[in-house]
């Protein structure tokens, strides 16, 4: 790939960087630091979320599954697909252990890139009477 090229939509680039002058290091080896960037073609922290409500019911931690959640782009007709175009980040999970406000982190995966935080409400338990 060339200085000037446009890499496209799913492509990966290695960048390195090397340490010179001042920053040369001692010794023969030079000082270097490489990444791996993924080129996409939408930012994901741009879709819209629309989390269900969860009720807090048996002492575990509520999670949201793809049925709670509907992520739709301007751009995309059809709602996103979780495994396909977003991951749930499992230990990003906040305040999910009772009723209130919790947090959990979305983020982009095929061609979506970045990521989100969405909160969602965890209500009370629901009880349930019994008249004999």
């Amino acid at each position: 790939m060339g200085d000037t090229d446009i890499p496209p939509a799913g492509a990966s680039i290695r960048v390195t960087a090397q340490g010179i002058g001042a920053y040369a290091g001692t010794g023969d080896a030079r000082p270097e630091i490489s990444a791996v960037y993924r080129i996409v073609s939408t930012n994901f922290s741009g879709v819209r979320v629309k989390a269900a409500a969860k009720s807090y019911q048996d002492g575990r931690p509520v999670t949201l599954t793809a049925d709670d959640l509907t992520i739709t782009m301007n751009r995309v007709a059809e709602p996103l697909v979780l495994g396909k175009d977003y991951v749930i980040v499992e230990d990003s999970y906040i305040n999910h252990t009772k009723k209130g406000t919790a947090r959990v982190t979305l983020r982009g995966i095929g061609n979506y890139g970045g990521e989100k935080t969405i909160s969602y409400t965890i209500g009370a338990k629901t009880l349930l009477w019994w008249v004999k």
